[in-house]
């Protein structure tokens, strides 16, 4: 039987873009080459990948219609488009790196999208990250900067490869449980975006 939850549960949340089949698989194949250095790095499981529009942290369960309702309302005023993943870098100092990512090639559509999402987010009370939006793919996490060597040369490497386009029709609201063997995610709400349009 599932249990409704009472007003003072929480849920771990953010929202999200799906990557599509094609484009996890050619992120996990790169991210298999990085893995081979042995540097010390918590990689991101190939389901698990994903374009994060925004981090909300722990907020009340309760509230999840309510955050449903707002992702419709905006989504609903956007076309359809399409990203390009392209390229791999690392936020953090040069030498010593903290993330691992995949970029996601400029797109005017994925920008005002986020901005109106964020915007409503936070007329609702979700305090957000106030740092500028760079959107991106986390492949993985360093935790120690030895050894970084022969990983930084590979990253280097992969600097311009391309890993697929993404068709962006919706908008997902999920919920990540941590525990021992890292995070699973499922999804609460999916947002539909309106009619097709180019990017």
């Amino acid at each position: 039987m599932k249990v409704a939850p009472g007003k003072n549960d929480t849920i771990r949340a953010f929202v999200s873009i799906g990557l599509g089949e094609n484009v996890r698989s050619n992120l996990a194949t790169a991210a298999s080459r990085l893995k081979d250095t042995g540097a010390k790095v918590s990689w991101v499981p190939a389901a698990n990948l994903h374009l994060s529009m925004a981090f909300l942290g722990d907020i009340r369960a309760d509230t999840a219609g309510v955050l449903g309702e707002t992702m419709d309302n905006v989504t609903s005023s956007h076309g359809q488009f399409s990203l390009e993943v392209v390229g791999v870098g690392t936020f953090g100092r040069p030498k010593s790196p903290r993330v691992i990512w995949a970029g996601i090639a400029d797109s005017p559509s994925l920008a005002g999208l986020q901005a109106e999402l964020q915007s409503e987010l936070i007329s609702l009370g979700i305090e957000l990250e106030t740092r500028p939006f760079h959107p991106h793919v986390t492949l993985g996490r360093v935790r120690s900067s030895r050894a970084c060597g022969d990983l930084l040369y590979r990253i280097g490497r992969l600097g311009q490869a391309e890993f697929g386009k993404i068709r962006v029709a919706s908008v997902e609201l999920m919920r990540s449980v941590l525990n021992q063997t890292g995070a699973r995610y499922t999804m609460v709400h999916k947002s539909k975006l309106g009619a097709t349009r180019q990017r």
